[in-house]
């Protein structure tokens, strides 16, 4: 309950602080934004798919309850601030960092191809009707439980 209810104060104070940050980006004339994941700090599958992608600014930035994830602007007179996405940031990491970021059935299913990065982005809405994403659970695509992944097997290209 604890943790829950951390993770919900976090909630409350960085929304609006995301929210003032699109605003700002509109005010100033920023077509679009871009995904950035802390893809240091153990990151989850969903964020790892979404770090690098590009939105227009009309697009909410829809995540989470716990994501450390910002959005940065795009400038037409700059390189994109995320110059590795995550897709190819996830397969270019060892074994145990795609474990850390995916778990054990969903890196099993990753690895088999059976699951792409984009399958663990899920769009809804949040009771206010404010946009919200969340992580696909392996029962909401048919998956099943596995105990560890297979040894030598890589990653899809």
């Amino acid at each position: 309950v604890l943790n829950r209810l951390l993770l919900l104060s976090r909630a409350e104070a960085v929304t609006p602080y995301r929210d003032t940050t699109l605003a700002v980006f509109q005010q100033n004339r920023v077509a679009s934004w871009q995904w950035f994941a802390e893809i240091e700090r153990r990151p989850c599958g969903m964020c790892v798919a979404l770090h690098g992608r590009v939105f227009p600014l009309a697009d909410p930035f829809a995540t989470h309850l716990g994501c450390r994830c910002l959005p940065v602007p795009v400038l037409p007179s700059a390189p994109l601030p995320v110059i590795i996405g995550g897709h190819a940031w996830l397969a270019g990491q060892d074994a145990a960092t795609q474990l850390a970021v995916l778990g054990p059935s969903k890196l099993a299913h990753y690895l088999s191809g059976a699951l792409a990065l984009d399958d663990l982005i899920t769009e809804g809405a949040l009771p206010a009707g404010r946009r919200a994403r969340r992580e696909t659970t392996l029962r909401d695509l048919g998956l099943e439980r596995v105990s560890r992944p297979a040894a030598g097997a890589q990653a899809p290209k």
